[in-house]
């Protein structure tokens, strides 16, 4: 008999995506930044949409960690120099 395995996991697994969030002033508002523990990008979002957020991050990775992070692996800092030169 073959049982079914959820492909998400569960709230309580440690193997939950952990995302570093920071944030970013920019001319036209706050935005968030997240990355994980390895360096990719994975999302970002201006903090009036955050709740949003919250909800496409859970929709694309099913659990996850969210914790503060200071300019996580330079993407902050390259996003406002991205912002600030164009």
């Amino acid at each position: 008999m073959k049982t079914h395995q959820n492909p998400l996991p569960s709230p309580d697994d440690d193997s939950r995506l952990q995302l570093l969030m920071d944030r970013i002033g920019t001319p036209i508002g706050e935005m968030v930044i997240v990355a994980d523990h390895d360096g990719n990008l994975r999302a970002t979002f201006w903090t009036d949409r955050e709740a949003h957020l919250h909800g496409e991050l859970r929709r694309q990775y099913g659990g996850f960690t969210l914790e503060p992070a200071r300019n996580p692996h330079g993407l902050t800092d390259a996003s406002g120099r991205i912002l600030w030169e164009s």
